[in-house]
């Protein structure tokens, strides 16, 4: 493939393909933090656990935190909370 980068309609061809891919990587890292967010509100958790809390199944096979029983006492008396 021959392609003759002086001449300006080549040119205008690539960064208009640039463009694009650019605008598309934009709105895939959008939807990926939207999503993440969402998940987050929801009480789920896309990772492992913090300190503190298991991963778990909810019953639609979602992920979600539960408390670890095993660390509870840790948990409150260093935070105050649970």
């Amino acid at each position: 493939m021959d392609i003759d980068t002086s001449d300006p309609s080549v040119f205008l061809l690539r960064a208009f393909k640039y463009l694009i891919a650019n605008q598309e990587l934009m709105t895939i890292r959008k939807r990926a933090k939207v999503s993440a967010r969402h998940a987050q509100e929801s009480g789920r958790y896309l990772n492992k656990a913090p300190y503190g809390y298991i991963n778990g199944k909810h019953t639609d096979g979602k992920m979600i935190l539960q408390i670890d029983e095993s660390k509870v006492f840790i948990i409150e008396k260093t935070t105050g909370i649970i």
